[in-house]
This record gives C-alpha cells, structure tokens and sequence, in this order.
C-alpha cells in the first residue's frame, strides 16, 4: 500500500484517557502496598509513601489532565508537516522520530520539535481520540512512514 504524502491529512483531538487514569492508580496503589508490606523503619516508610503520593498527583496532571506545559493536546498532519496542539494553546512543528509502538488499542509516538532538541511523547489509548482518527493515524504510521 502507498500513499501520497502530499493529499495526507489527519486530525486528532486527544482527551484524558480513562485507561490511563486506571493504570496511573494500579501503578502507584502497588507501589505504596510494596512499600508498606516491606520491613522498614516506619518513618522511611512515611517519607516515601508522601514522594509515592506527590509523584501519583504530578502524573494525574501530566499524564491524565493533561496540563503540563509539554502535554500534548493535538495532532495534525498535512502534507508532511506535524502540528502538534500544546497545553497553553501553543502550537509547534515537529517531526517524527522512527521510535514509536502500534497497538490496536495503544499508539505510542515520539516527535522532536523543528529547530530544537525537545521531544514530545504522544500516548494513545483507545480513548484518548476519535475511532476513525486513530485508525488513520495508524495506518499511516504503519504505511506511510517514508523510510530514510
């Protein structure tokens, strides 16, 4: 299958995905259960069980809200140029790095802005965006990535 690179066009709106909110929470729930369960001076346990909870309220914002400054709230393609819609209502170009992980319930991409060294990670689970969109965008990821 080819595809014209110049007649690509693929918009995506990404929201908070329940299925990361569930993950984040098994994750850190975990971890403070493996902390308590371990034989340590209860102090210890007290100050990494406040990192443990600070940390799960840091991911809530940046990973599930999406309101870290590099959160990614937007993906567009047209032609070959990659916008991606930034928390702040910034907008920038980047490009795609060959470094990404296709599921048909999980999507997961790398960018790195043009003219600069920052990277954006992009996590899409099946709730994250449109059906139709996230199809789109992994058949073009899948076919449609001109490899250098």
């Amino acid at each position: 299958m080819t595809m014209d690179d110049a007649g690509v066009n693929i918009s995506l709106r990404i929201e908070p995905s329940r299925i990361m909110l569930i993950f984040l929470l098994a994750i850190h729930l975990l971890a403070l259960f493996a902390l308590w369960m371990a034989d340590m001076h209860i102090l210890m346990a007290a100050a990494l069980t406040l990192a443990i909870l600070c940390y799960g309220f840091y991911s809530y914002g940046r990973f599930y809200r999406l309101t870290h400054g590099m959160s990614v709230h937007s993906l567009r393609l047209v032609g070959k140029d990659w916008h991606l819609g930034l928390s702040g209502c910034r907008e920038v170009r980047a490009s795609l790095v060959n470094e990404m992980v296709i599921f048909s319930w999980f999507t997961a991409v790398q960018f790195q802005e043009i003219n600069s060294r920052k990277k954006y990670a992009v996590a899409l689970f099946r709730d994250s965006a449109d059906k139709d969109g996230q199809r789109r965008l992994r058949v073009w990821l899948k076919h449609g990535v001109s490899k250098a």
